[in-house]
């Protein structure tokens, strides 16, 4: 996915929005780190989601 973004110029999506303070919030977490993570495995989470009912 990050190979898409670097396409349209957008680097470094997945630290940017580990920085935000609602997915930080959401996932109950000041660490970056942990925020980034997790938010993958939820996008991850979502596309096998997608595409097992389709």
């Amino acid at each position: 996915m990050q190979d898409l973004f670097d396409r349209c110029g957008i680097k470094k999506l997945w630290e940017s929005l580990a920085e935000q303070a609602v997915l930080k919030q959401h996932f109950a977490s000041i660490d970056r780190g942990i925020v980034e993570s997790s938010a993958k495995l939820k996008v991850d989470e979502l596309m096998m989601l997608r595409s097992s009912s389709k």
